[in-house]
């Protein structure tokens, strides 16, 4: 459960950092606050692939979101 709450925690904030990114180049300012952001999500995303027995597959990040909200739901 650890290793999914985390890379659950790590794609959705880089989810939110590309709007940031975005938005920072559309009126030319530097993107930093939004890079931070993305890196914090990818080194999130790295921890718990390194943390889970046998990693993350590219389809195992929308089963890991499916079993951490069954998780809070339950």
């Amino acid at each position: 459960m650890q290793a999914d709450l985390i890379m659950v925690i790590g794609v959705t904030i880089a989810f939110f950092a590309i709007p940031a990114l975005v938005y920072a180049w559309s009126e030319g300012e530097a993107p930093r606050s939004a890079a931070v952001f993305l890196l914090i999500g990818l080194a999130l995303g790295f921890y718990a692939t390194t943390v889970k027995p046998g990693g993350f597959d590219l389809m195992d990040i929308p089963l890991a979101f499916v079993v951490v909200a069954g998780d809070i739901l339950n």
